[in-house]
Formats: structure tokens, C-alpha cells, sequence
């Protein structure tokens, strides 16, 4: 069985079909995003880490952005089996079975 989880996409096409024009994204992978983000808080993103539990929006997101690290969280969205496949577009660094796996 499988869960549907729509993104921001699925739902922001139909205004865009409707006014055409395509927007400015500003939700993850987007690197504006990375960008606003740095400027606002103006940290070193080799030592920031992304934490989340999507592979093509998270993970990507902090790939893509270069930051230090990458950490998924496998009680979301994304599963291990996701990145083990030969020519998985997306892998993160590290991983956890839940988020409170951290506190040791």
C-alpha cells in the first residue's frame, strides 16, 4: 500500500496554468531559499547539517546547498530502501531510525 503525498507543487500548478507566469519557488530544494536563509542568519554552511525526512526535498536541499551534512530521519516520508537502489539521485550522509536515536 502505498500513502500520497502531495508537494506544493500539486497544488500551485493550477494557479500557474491559470495566471502564466511561473513563480519564484522559494520551498526546499530551492537554493533562493539557501540564499535568504544565509543572508538572514549568515552561517557557515559547512558546519550546518540538514535534518529531514525527504529525500527529493530535504536531503536535496542540503546537498544541493553544500552544506556539511545531510541526515535523514526514516520515520517521514523517505525510506532507507529509497537511496540503497543502484542510481539513487539522492543519498544522504548520515541517518537515523527516529530523531530521539540522537539523544544517545
Amino acid at each position: 500500500s502505498y500513502t500520497f503525498f502531495p508537494g506544493a507543487g500539486s497544488i500551485s500548478i493550477p494557479l500557474v496554468n491559470m495566471i502564466g507566469e511561473k513563480p519564484l519557488a522559494l520551498g526546499k530544494p530551492s537554493q533562493a531559499m539557501m540564499d535568504s536563509i544565509e543572508g538572514k542568519f549568515q552561517f557557515d554552511r559547512k558546519k550546518a547539517c540538514m535534518v529531514g525526512d525527504r529525500l527529493d526535498t530535504d536531503i536535496k536541499f542540503g546537498i544541493e546547498g553544500k552544506l556539511g551534512g545531510t541526515l535523514a530521519v526514516l520515520t517521514g516520508v523517505s525510506k532507507k530502501a529509497d537511496w540503497e537502489v543502484e542510481g539513487a539521485e539522492v543519498a544522504p550522509a548520515y541517518y537515523v531510525e527516529k530523531l530521539s536515536d540522537l539523544r544517545g
